[in-house]
């Protein structure tokens, strides 16, 4: 098993959420880069919408290195969890945290919400929740006086109070405001547009938000429930933002007054938009219940008392500096960086405690790599490791003074990862729930981004049906090398308005299949491309031998042992190939059967009776262990058995894929290095499966497939990726 993932800290939230919370938890992040904790975010899936992105400030922070992002289920180690919510970690997750942590802080942070009608009580349930999910136990803090006076589940330790409160540097939040003699500028609100974050009638909106011409109002957030209110319209002097279009930094900045109320039967857990106003230099006008949070930083009361006290700020300057600078000392003194720092350290101790020392071959951040050129690989798969496998064999093989970075579209990123290369991560727009034409548009944002981040010499594609946007790619990056790595052996008539795109790549690496004189598929009719041999992810010399890989897998050494690589849809439909399989096994006497889960569906599929299952990749370093193996013929699964000379049993996947399975089957029927069996629970599969088992069928298979096996195109694919093409040598000895 692979040792956990080390950090001193580690945040669980949704990203997503564009509330306080998230700003609070960058801000925090911020204080822990600046004197050494090593941060990690755990994401967890709130009720949002899919396509929402992630939050500005935490996405900063990813950018700068500040803060490393986990896959939801990547088991890790840290002194302190830290949760805010409850909303974004009561949700059910699709993965199961797996965090082993010394103290988990659940910072809760949310009052009455008028339609929940949630009230103090339901607080521990959130609890209970968070408690399920993650499978320890939290300690529930409050994020402030408001909360800690009516949330009963919030407790204590005897490491810290009963408050985890806002922090914030002022330094950062510094504007021009802070230099103002006198108030200038509109009122204005920053807050989500929701129905508890406004007030609950037309009358109390008006008061806190006037309607009067001669006072600009602003919003950011958007005010959709306010024009409810109002009967569809806002008033001609307010202007509204919606929350991508600026960050509260820039908008308060414009305010001369802060004016914050929302609905009566809501209350504000963290007061962070009144904080983040404060540290601005914004005077702010607020309910009174938050005089408990902020005491003398801000002015208090009701709706009904909003336009004399706005009226009193605006039209006195030394009023207005004296609530600007009150606001400002309150942020100094209560709401530091120190503050944090603080409570943190005397929590969890000096940076480093939880991850120093680490041995190597899993935690330690692998060493920088001298590059001088960039090369990405762009990959498909939504749900598979496919293309993204070959070109990681290929990446693994580039110079030294090479880096490969990865775009890919496969969930199965994390493996990417963990093989030690950079990787970014774009949902397919299956995953997204989106149509194709919408989707692109997305891509072509997405890939602009990643290209203009990483400025890389070329983009190796490795796709059956690449981006109908590469074209424009190409118009945008005219410098940019384009290659495609595309295997044949596409069923006959299929995928032909792929190919259109041949003309956009400036090289085409086509790795050899064993199958290819069978091959009936469209790709047989192109020959400008840059053949290579089978592309594999290791080499043979890097398989572990026989004992050692039994070893690692927990096989005996004296029993025969069969390996079950079956792929499928769905899992109630792989579980049934694994048993049937099985069955046919047993049938002619004993060995242990062996199925490897893959890493994104071991959650779909339960344990197997007398079948060995556990995730293992790459899946090739152990087939030396196994005397015969049942496969679906998939290309990489093809090779590597083949390069493996183990004696296998294909049938082909009956999907949609232009993949032609059955030729690519068949191919190892007529070299005599496997058999071949249409369906899995036919009759014939019985004759096959005690074939596959004899002693001397396998001898010679085994012998057949060593024959049959030309040896790896990895490496000569990563020099056709890392050389120019002979177009653009050409082009640029012309410009010398």
């Amino acid at each position: 098993m692979a040792e956990r993932k080390r950090f001193d800290i580690v945040i669980a939230t949704d990203p997503r959420l564009d509330d306080g919370g998230n700003r609070s938890l960058a801000e925090q992040v911020r204080i822990h880069a600046r004197v050494g904790y090593r941060t990690a975010l755990l994401p967890v899936a709130a009720d949002v919408p899919l396509l929402r992105g992630i939050d500005p400030d935490l996405a900063d922070l990813l950018r700068t290195g500040s803060l490393e992002l986990v896959r939801p289920d990547q088991s890790l180690r840290c002194s302190l969890l830290l949760g805010r919510g409850p909303r974004a970690i009561q949700q059910p997750q699709r993965f199961q945290p797996d965090v082993v942590a010394d103290h988990a802080y659940l910072v809760v942070d949310e009052g009455s919400q008028p339609d929940r009608r949630v009230e103090p009580d339901d607080h521990p349930s959130h609890g209970q929740s968070a408690d399920e999910l993650f499978g320890l136990a939290w300690t529930r803090v409050a994020a402030s006086s408001v909360v800690a006076s009516t949330a009963g589940a919030v407790s204590t330790t005897g490491h810290t109070s009963t408050i985890w409160s806002e922090v914030i540097d002022a330094d950062s939040w510094r504007t021009g405001v802070h230099h103002r003699p006198r108030p200038q500028g509109p009122i204005g609100r920053h807050a989500w547009d929701h129905v508890s974050r406004w007030p609950a009638d037309v009358t109390a909106l008006l008061a806190a938000y006037t309607d009067d011409p001669r006072r600009q109002v602003e919003c950011l957030g958007g005010a959709s429930v306010a024009a409810g209110l109002l009967g569809g319209s806002l008033p001609e002097n307010w202007r509204v933002f919606e929350p991508d279009r600026m960050r509260p930094r820039t908008f308060l900045q414009r305010l001369a007054v802060f004016v914050y109320h929302h609905h009566s039967e809501w209350v504000d857990g963290s007061g962070r938009s009144v904080l983040e106003a404060l540290a601005a230099g914004v005077p702010c006008v607020v309910p009174s219940y938050l005089a408990s949070v902020f005491g003398d930083a801000a002015w208090y009361g009701e709706p009904a008392d909003a336009p004399g006290q706005i009226a009193a700020l605006l039209d006195d300057p030394r009023t207005w500096l004296e609530r600007r600078e009150a606001g400002l000392s309150a942020v100094s003194e209560r709401f530091g960086p120190q503050h944090h720092l603080d409570r943190v350290r005397d929590l969890i101790g000096p940076p480093g405690r939880s991850w120093t020392g680490v041995a190597a071959g899993g935690d330690q951040p692998a060493p920088a790599m001298p590059a001088v050129h960039r090369i990405a690989f762009l990959s498909d798969n939504g749900h598979g490791l496919g293309h993204v496998t070959r070109l990681m064999a290929i990446a693994r093989r580039l110079p030294a003074d090479h880096l490969p970075i990865f775009l890919t579209l496969s969930e199965s990123y994390a493996v990417v990862r963990d093989l030690g290369f950079p990787v970014e991560y774009f949902p397919s727009a299956r995953k997204l729930q989106v149509r194709r034409p919408v989707w692109e548009h997305l891509f072509v944002e997405r890939l602009c981004a990643f290209l203009d981040e990483f400025e890389p010499t070329a983009l190796v594609v490795d796709h059956v049906n690449p981006p109908t946007s590469l074209p424009l790619i190409k118009d945008l990056y005219p410098d940019l090398r384009l290659v495609w790595c595309r295997r044949g052996l596409w069923r006959a008539g299929r995928n032909q308005a792929a190919l259109a795109l041949h003309t956009t790549f400036d090289q085409i690496i086509e790795p050899l299949d064993l199958a290819s004189p069978l091959d009936r598929g469209e790709t047989i009719r192109y020959r400008d491309v840059q053949p290579v041999l089978p592309i594999t992810l290791l080499d043979e010399d890097e398989l572990l031998e026989r004992q050692s890989a039994r070893a690692e897998l927990g096989l005996p050494v004296d029993v025969p042992a069969v390996l079950l690589q079956l792929t499928a849809d769905r899992g109630p439909e792989l579980r049934a190939m694994i048993e049937r399989a099985r069955d046919l096994v047993h049938a002619g006497g004993q060995a242990e059967v062996f199925a490897p889960l893959h890493v994104l569906h071991a959650h779909e599929l339960d344990p197997v009776a007398g079948v060995r299952m556990h995730p293992v990749f790459p899946m090739s370093r152990y087939l030396h262990a196994f005397d015969a193996a049942i496969a679906t013929a998939g290309y990489n699964t093809y090779h590597e058995l083949m390069m493996a000379a183990v004696p296998s049993l294909f049938l082909a996947r009956d999907t949609n894929s232009p993949d032609d399975q059955a030729r690519r089957a068949r191919a190892a029927r007529f070299a005599g290095a496997g058999l071949q069996i249409e369906d899995l629970f036919d009759d014939v599969s019985e004759t096959a499966v005690a074939r596959l088992l004899h002693p001397d069928q396998r001898a010679r298979m085994t012998a057949a497939a060593r024959r049959f096996y030309p040896g790896n195109g990895a490496t000569a694919a990563a020099t056709v990726a890392a050389s120019p093409s002979s177009r653009q040598a050409e082009q640029s000895g012309n410009e010398r």
